[in-house]
C-alpha cells in the first residue's frame, strides 16, 4: 500500500524523486525482510517440539512422504500433522451444522483444542496447492473470504445450505426427523385426504414411521429447504407423488 500510494500513484513528485524513494524504499523494505527472517527463524529454532509423531490414527508419520505431511508453528510449540487429517477436519468443521442450520467453525489443533492462527490456515492451504490432492470446495471457498467465518458463511449460503441438508438426512436424530415427518404431512395435508399423526405416539411407532419414509424424508427435506429453485420445484413434486403413493398402500398407518 505505501510503495502504490506514495511512489506509483503520486502525481506531485517527478521522475527524480520517484528513483530516490524507490532506493529507499527498497533498501527498508530488504532490512525488514532480513529482520522477518531472522525473528521467523528464531522462533522455530527456540520452539518446543510436541511429542507426537503419529497422525489422527495413530500412524506412524515417518511412514508418509513429506509433501503430505506439515509443521506448524503455534503458541511456542511445533505440531506435526498428516495433511490429510487438517484436511478432513477442517471440512468438517466448514460443514457444521445443527439441525438444518449452517455452523461453520473454526479449525481448532486436534491436539489441544487451541484455534489455529490465520496464518497458519494459510501455510495449510499453500501445502494443498503443492499436493496432488483435490482441495475441497469449502476449503478453497473459505480461502477466497480471506479465512473468514462470516465472510464465508455469507457469501456460500446456499453451498453450506446442501451440505446442512445432507449432515441432517444422513445424521439426523430421530427426533427431529419424526419433526418434519409432522411438517410434511401437514405440508402435504390436502393430497392425504387430511391424514396426520399423532406427536406423542410411542418412541417404537414414530421410529417406525420414520423407517417406512426413509426414502420420501430425504425428497422432502431437499424440496422444502435447498435454497436452488430447480431442486425445490423437482423434489417437491416427486415428494408429493411419493407420498401420496405411499398412503394409498399403507392407509392404516395415519390416523384420520
Amino acid at each position: 500500500r505505501l510503495y502504490k500510494n506514495i511512489l506509483t500513484s503520486n502525481e506531485f513528485i517527478n521522475e527524480h524523486e520517484n528513483i530516490k524513494m524507490l532506493k529507499v524504499y527498497l533498501t527498508s523494505k530488504r532490512i525488514v525482510n532480513l529482520l522477518n527472517l531472522f525473528l521467523r527463524t528464531y522462533k522455530w529454532k527456540k520452539a518446543i517440539e510436541y511429542d507426537v509423531h503419529s497422525d489422527l490414527f495413530l500412524n506412524d508419520l515417518d511412514e508418509f512422504p513429506k509433501h503430505q505431511k506439515i509443521t506448524l508453528l503455534e503458541n511456542n510449540t511445533t505440531y506435526k500433522f498428516r495433511l490429510s487429517d487438517l484436511v478432513n477436519y477442517w471440512v468438517t468443521c466448514l460443514t457444521n451444522s445443527q439441525n438444518l442450520f449452517s455452523r461453520p467453525l473454526k479449525l481448532k489443533n486436534p491436539h489441544t483444542n487451541i484455534e489455529i492462527s490465520h496464518h497458519n490456515l494459510i501455510n495449510i492451504y499453500i501445502k494443498l496447492l503443492h499436493t496432488n490432492f483435490n482441495i475441497p470446495l469449502c476449503v478453497h471457498a473459505f480461502y477466497l473470504s480471506n479465512m473468514c467465518i462470516g465472510d464465508f458463511s455469507y457469501k456460500y449460503y446456499g453451498i453450506l445450505k446442501e451440505k446442512t441438508i445432507e449432515n441432517f438426512i444422513f445424521n439426523g436424530s430421530y427426533y427431529e426427523k419424526y419433526e418434519q415427518v409432522i411438517n410434511l404431512l401437514h405440508d402435504y395435508r390436502k393430497e392425504l385426504n387430511y391424514t396426520t399423526v399423532l406427536n406423542n405416539i410411542p418412541y417404537v411407532e414414530k421410529k417406525s414411521l420414520i423407517y417406512n419414509l426413509r426414502l420420501i424424508i430425504p425428497l422432502y427435506i431437499r424440496g422444502k429447504f435447498s435454497c436452488n429453485p430447480l431442486v425445490k420445484r423437482d423434489y417437491s413434486e416427486v415428494t408429493k407423488k411419493k407420498i401420496k403413493e405411499f398412503f394409498d398402500k399403507n392407509p392404516n398407518l395415519g390416523i384420520h
